[in-house]
């Protein structure tokens, strides 16, 4: 398959063919349909976040599943699903006691010494964010997935496992926006039009979007 490989910090993406291996008991193989590109994505390939080449980057993607492992219980073939790069292990501290969102999903990657999901002629390609989303498909643990609707389109849904998910994060778990409350969000861009979306589910009052671009504030209104 092809996909977009980070050789090295600070040098463009290169168009490679890397193989894919065979799903382990819970994994799940997914033709991605379409992903986000994140600032994160581009803090790695600057150097900024601490992940070594070769990668294959992108973790907001939106795809169909085309196999399953033996295992695996929540989806089938066909089914449309999102990444979730919050991937959880369920078996940890964390997990058990109702805070799957800081597990760190580790447990979910292959073992030291297993065959790697991702490879080039023998040579192992690191994962990331336990996706790797900038490549025609995705060998990732079921707890990395999230069914969606079939009639939700794929370009819009890829954004929901970070773009959106961060903003409206912000708005509800962060900032404890409230019923009645007056909100400022400051940037408009994706995260800054999910945090608008959060402020309005939970009940502010008045929001008031600001930006420099006036076609972002036509958006956030």
């Amino acid at each position: 398959m092809k996909a977009a490989v980070m050789r090295a910090w600070k040098a463009p993406l290169v168009i490679e063919d890397v193989e894919l291996d065979a799903p382990a008991p819970r994994e799940v193989l997914v033709r991605t349909v379409a992903t986000g590109v994140c600032h994160s994505d581009l803090h790695v390939i600057e150097g900024a976040l601490p992940v070594p080449p070769p990668t294959v980057l992108g973790h907001e993607p939106a795809g169909v599943v085309e196999a399953v492992g033996s295992e695996v219980s929540h989806v089938k073939p066909g089914d449309h699903v999102i990444g979730c790069l919050s991937a959880f292990c369920g078996s940890c501290f964390f997990c058990l006691s109702g805070q799957p969102n800081l597990c760190g999903g580790e447990a979910t990657a292959r073992p030291a010494g297993a065959r790697p999901r991702l490879s080039q002629k023998g040579q192992p390609i690191a994962q990331f964010a336990h996706l790797s989303a900038f490549a025609e498909r995705m060998l990732v643990h079921e707890n990395a997935l999230v069914k969606i609707r079939p009639d939700m389109p794929l370009d819009r849904a890829a954004l929901i496992g970070c773009g959106v998910t961060t903003g409206l994060g912000a708005a509800l778990n962060t900032a404890r926006v409230r019923p009645g409350d007056t909100a400022v969000v400051i940037g408009c861009g994706g995260v800054g039009l999910a945090a608008v979306q959060g402020c309005r589910i939970a009940g502010a009052s008045r929001i008031v979007a600001v930006d420099t671009m006036p076609w972002k504030l036509e958006l956030a209104a």
